[in-house]
């Protein structure tokens, strides 16, 4: 029920990790708006009207996720082995 805010606070999150606080300027859309994360954002709405019944639309967003965690993981496993 709750995944699709799930997903969707993480999109932003990759979103503000990427390029900062929010600031609602031209700039920082002109910056913004090709990024993955914000382009995911409208497949997700499509996603979250269609129902949790098909679990292969979400095979999409998990993948994005494993590629935008995966750098993050790295960095961690190469500081702790």
């Amino acid at each position: 029920m709750y995944t699709n805010w799930l997903a969707f606070g993480a999109l932003l999150v990759g979103v503000f990790k990427r390029y900062g606080i929010p600031k609602f300027n031209k700039e920082y859309m002109q910056r913004i708006i090709f990024d993955e994360n914000v382009q995911m954002i409208p497949y997700l709405a499509v996603v979250g009207m269609s129902g949790g019944a098909n679990f292969i639309l979400y095979v999409p967003l998990i993948l994005h996720g494993y590629l935008e965690i995966s750098p993050i993981l790295k960095e961690i496993l190469d500081r702790n082995p």
